[in-house]
């Protein structure tokens, strides 16, 4: 074996190694300052004083951003953090990194960050970013990187005006991104790829992105089309989402199995569907429950039926769910014609209303 082969087996190399980028980590959280995990522009009269604000003066606005890798989240956050006054950027998988940090965790991969989060509480990144919010008072705050049901709960809990916001990118698309990336580490097939999205669907938030998000974004196109996107969001912002008209049926199903309370089958948890209004058919329910396992644990016994019981996370996915169908408290403003926009249908429009400029971010 060749001297420079056997470096990866010599613990004391890998010591180095380890020591080097931790250095390296350190030297670079200098050079950011104390807050390497946020990005922030403050409000200043100087910086544009044509710039007319797009956001309300006696109320601050705060973003949940989700979405899957390579998505844009990012990229959102930061256009609107270079372009705008007034607005507080933090990311929250570089704020878990700190957090586990500081408990001598190092985080690498998924499996790390869904460990960690197991150990100590699916909402802990949540609680500190609800500090970090509460503490700037900025007129428009966005939170991108928030991966499980817990942590936008306790986010909207503390912040109700808050909205959740859905970037989407066509699979594709995404790998593209991810590849042009090289990143030391990163998948290299489109399978390993697909892989990293069941990953990232394992902290729960994106088995039920669509049902828990106000409102929807695409950004499959070139980065100047994305960035006209993140301007049309931002007219918008003082809309206020109606709310999803109608409940799906995975949000009937774990209403009727938290209603139940035990395992359940799913003629029974058909049966309670329809005392709260349209049944919710087994087969559809099976369906439902099936497709989030962190949420509606799969009960199957020999000679038994199959059953459903709600896990240990359902009550927080339930109470998030109802949340999208609360009262809207402020009065929404009327597009012109007199009909009402809707934020989550707007942005699929304006996705289609610009032209493709054929570049790929």
């Amino acid at each position: 074996m060749e001297f420079e082969e056997s470096l990866s087996f010599d613990f004391r190399a890998k010591s180095l190694g380890l020591l080097i980028d931790r250095l390296e980590e350190l030297n670079a959280a200098l050079n950011f300052g104390s807050r390497n995990h946020i990005t922030r522009r403050k409000a200043t009269a100087s910086l544009n004083p044509s710039q007319v604000s797009l956001f309300s003066t006696d109320r601050s606005e705060v973003l949940l951003v989700v979405g899957h890798k390579c998505a844009g989240k990012s990229t959102f956050s930061d256009f609107l953090t270079g372009e705008r006054n007034g607005v507080f950027g933090l990311e929250a998988s570089m704020l878990l990194r700190n957090l586990a940090a500081e408990d001598g965790v190092t985080i690498d991969t998924s499996a790390d960050a869904l460990v960690y989060l197991q150990d100590k509480g699916w909402d802990i990144v949540a609680e500190s970013a609800a500090a970090y919010v509460a503490r700037e008072g900025a007129q428009l705050n966005v939170v991108t990187g928030l991966r499980t049901v817990e942590e936008l709960l306790l986010l909207r809990r503390n912040f109700p005006q808050a909205k959740i916001v859905l970037i989407e990118a066509d699979l594709r698309t995404r790998f593209e991104r991810h590849i042009k990336r090289a990143r030391e580490g990163d998948a290299r097939s489109f399978q390993e790829f697909q892989l990293l999205d069941e990953e990232q669907a394992r902290f729960g938030a994106m088995r039920v992105a669509h049902e828990i998000s106000d409102i929807v974004m695409r950004n499959d196109d070139d980065i100047r089309q994305y960035h006209r996107r993140i301007d049309d969001f931002a007219s918008l912002l003082e809309i206020e989402p109606e709310g999803r008209l109608q409940e799906s049926e995975r949000h009937r199903s774990v209403r009727a199995l938290h209603k139940i309370g035990r395992a359940a089958t799913c003629d029974e948890i058909a049966e309670v569907t329809a005392e709260q209004g349209p049944r919710v058919r087994k087969y559809n329910n099976n369906r439902a429950l099936k497709s989030v396992p962190e949420f509606a644990t799969r009960v199957k016994k020999p000679g038994q039926l199959l059953k459903y019981k709600l896990s240990s996370r359902g009550a927080a996915l339930l109470e998030l769910l109802d949340l999208g169908f609360q009262d809207v408290a402020l009065r929404r403003p009327r597009a012109p014609g007199g009909s009402t926009p809707s934020p989550k249908a707007y942005h699929r429009n304006a996705a289609d209303r610009h032209s493709a400029d054929g570049i790929k971010k």
